[in-house]
């Protein structure tokens, strides 16, 4: 396009595509976002009946499902960071 005269159009629609990234990127992230929290909540769901409590009084299966739902809320965190930019 800019061989014929038509740079402004060219970078325009250059403008426009960047934005439409940024744009799905920015979703792409609020969604992992939502994922992370709703792990997050179930991990304190499922451990707040035994606040307080001694470790050893939380039935295994409890602790097990715990665990899990942590760990995927901070593979998603890395995930959103390494998306984001802010890998550290």
């Amino acid at each position: 396009m800019s061989a014929f005269g038509n740079d402004w159009t060219l970078r325009q629609a250059l403008i426009a595509l960047d934005y439409t990234k940024e744009v799905e990127r920015i979703e792409e992230a609020e969604k992992i976002a939502k994922q992370s929290h709703k792990l997050r909540q179930e991990y304190i769901d499922l451990l707040s009946p035994f606040d307080g409590k001694p470790i050893n009084e939380i039935p295994l299966d409890i602790l097990e499902k715990a665990s899990s739902a942590m760990k995927q809320a901070q593979r998603l965190d890395k995930k959103w960071s390494k998306l984001m930019g802010v890998e550290g």
